[in-house]
């Protein structure tokens, strides 16, 4: 419906995020991932997936951080300029 009414990313768009972000999924082994957004931007266009990550122990040097998976951390972000290629 949303397509007929012109608010679509296209078939073509659509399909190659779907496998992105699948591809995503084995390599990071990443938990409940999902599609973010897409941020048009002036000489790219960026587009999101937000997951988590499995608890890893971490050893941090600073104290007072979170650790991965508590609070301001609980979501990882990936993002990436083109869906033929890998996240960051």
């Amino acid at each position: 419906m949303l397509d007929w009414a012109g608010i679509s990313f296209g078939e073509d768009n659509t399909l190659r995020l779907q496998k992105s972000i699948k591809r995503l999924a084995i390599m990071s082994g990443a938990e409940s991932l999902r599609f973010g957004g897409k941020i048009y931007g002036t000489n790219a266009d960026y587009w999101i997936a937000v997951g988590r990550l499995p608890q890893a122990e971490e050893d941090s040097k600073d104290a007072s951080a979170e650790v991965r998976g508590k609070g301001v951390n609980e979501s990882v972000f990936w993002v990436t300029h083109n869906l033929l290629q890998d996240w960051v």
